[in-house]
């Protein structure tokens, strides 16, 4: 496969952190990438074992690996050190013993370059310790302050990264996705999940999750009071109201479990959470005819001239109902671009109002 020696599109940040027995395996999931251009920041983090001897053998042997080596600091400090001399217009966080499937930088740029969303992500499957698909709630305003719905590795801008400051620092003991992603839902983003799965991710007996998820809950009630002190816009939304069987249920728990149980299953009933679009097809079928594109559906008539104006002067409304031809110049990127900022323009700013409207265009 050729390297691409352009200016890369996509930054893969790795944190690096005495996994010299492992790491090999995530740089290789990035070299083995269908989409070529990228390049991956590596950070050592003050590894004691081997790890910056293999990162750097990597890197003299791709130039589009670069090795950051620092002080230990903390996954925090190490990721948002590598995003800071970042290259790319998008950033893709990735563990240092993970993976990602050869098509997925691909899969997730052409959805950031469809407009489907602000941070792109996908379906995530386990490996190592345990095994099997990950099984995540859709982040909706509702679900993700009581829970993260996202995993680390997602892809999103650079420009966002600024925009909120990075990842917190004051969250370095865990947590510190679930926090920034916070961030974008304040600031009105959307989020993505591509319904297959390209990211591996590793379940070690020794890993930071596990070690997080067995710490004190003094620790973990410290970050939690912390995510809502600064998010706290987010926790004074409004719930989803209960049905009475899940009213009738949540009596039980209420009587024969702790207070903690029945607040946390309370939270997790009244949570909304939109409906999940199984392989969806694309918005639109591409006939080529007579050098000609003919995108169907069009969506609403009332989104035809806001479409038409997006796509330029080469775009134009033939005889027949049903669909319209654009001449061969006009990207199909472009097309659904238009059709998806239409929408999230004309629709309320929930993710679950946007995918509903874009699922009606589906063919």
């Amino acid at each position: 496969m050729s390297i691409d020696q352009s200016t890369p599109i996509i930054s893969v940040i790795m944190p690096l952190y005495n996994r010299g027995h492992l790491v090999g395996e995530a740089i290789e999931s990035v070299q083995g990438q269908t989409f070529t251009n990228w390049e991956l920041v590596i950070v050592n983090d003050g590894s004691v074992d081997n790890s910056l001897e293999v990162a750097r053998e990597y890197a003299r042997n791709d130039i589009r690996i670069r090795v950051l080596d620092q002080p230990n600091g903390g996954s925090v400090a190490a990721r948002n050190n590598g995003i800071a001399i970042a290259s790319g217009e998008y950033i893709f966080p990735l563990d240092d013993d993970d993976k990602i499937s050869p098509d997925a930088l691909f899969e997730l740029f052409t959805a950031a370059q469809l407009g489907l969303g602000d941070v792109i992500y996908s379906e995530t499957v386990r490996f190592g310790a345990e095994q099997g698909l990950l099984q995540l709630p859709l982040p909706t305003p509702e679900n993700i302050p009581y829970k993260n719905c996202v995993v680390c590795s997602a892809l999103y801008r650079k420009i966002d990264w600024e925009k909120y400051g990075g990842y917190d620092a004051n969250m370095k003991d865990g947590y510190e996705d679930w926090e920034f992603w916070l961030n974008f839902v304040a600031g009105g983003k959307f989020f993505y999940r591509i319904p297959k799965p390209l990211f591996y991710y590793r379940i070690a007996s020794k890993s930071r999750n596990i070690t997080i998820q067995k710490s004190s809950k003094r620790v973990k009630a410290r970050l939690k009071k912390y995510l809502h002190k600064k998010h706290s816009i987010l926790y004074d939304l409004p719930r989803a109201k209960l049905a009475w069987p899940s009213r009738l249920s949540l009596l039980f728990v209420k009587l024969f479990n702790s207070k903690y149980t029945y607040r946390k299953i309370r939270r997790r009933l009244s949570a909304a959470n939109y409906p999940k679009i199984v392989n969806p097809k694309l918005i639109m079928t591409l006939i080529v005819e007579n050098n000609e594109v003919i995108a169907k559906p069009l969506g609403t008539r009332a989104a035809r001239p806001q479409i038409l104006e997006k796509c330029g002067q080469d775009a134009r409304v033939p005889g027949k109902a049903g669909g319209f031809a654009i001449t061969s110049n006009v990207s199909f990127y472009s097309i659904f671009a238009s059709i998806a900022t239409s929408y999230h323009g004309r629709t309320p700013k929930t993710p679950n109002s946007v995918l509903r409207s874009l699922a009606e265009m589906l063919v």
